[in-house]
């Protein structure tokens, strides 16, 4: 799993300013029904709107978000001409198992997507190079 994220509220229901947090239903799990998935990361039937002028009952953090897969490698392989000239191969993978990192997290539960994951970081990147050393 990856960082905590805190779940909120589109309306301000106490009154203070800042986030609005709503109330945790008892009894109703934060995973959504058939799993975690890109279109519903958590259960936004788990939380309701507190009554006018109450500070939800959901805590901080109480949710974590997809956690981060990514592997990245290097070879290199230095060909001597001379001793003072060399040429150097290299190769580099960023993401190499090539793991969907989701993010973009919509983290307030009465929005339109609540919970929905609608971006995520590059997939595997590969890049060759030469380099001359004199």
């Amino acid at each position: 799993m990856g960082n905590p994220f805190t779940v909120s509220a589109r309306t301000n229901f106490s009154n203070a300013g800042g986030d609005s947090r709503p109330d945790v239903v008892t009894g109703v799990s934060l995973e959504p029904p058939g799993g975690r998935r890109r279109e519903q990361w958590f259960n936004p039937a788990a939380f309701r709107n507190p009554s006018s002028g109450n500070w939800g009952s959901a805590g901080r953090n109480i949710a974590s978000a997809p956690g981060l897969v990514s592997v990245d490698f290097s070879v290199f392989k230095n060909f001597e001409f001379t001793e003072q000239k060399k040429l150097q191969f290299r190769t580099e993978f960023f993401n190499l198992p090539n793991h969907a990192n989701l993010r973009g997290l919509s983290r307030t539960f009465d929005s339109s997507n609540p919970g929905e994951l609608s971006s995520a970081l590059p997939g595997r990147q590969i890049q060759f190079a030469l380099k001359l050393l004199f």
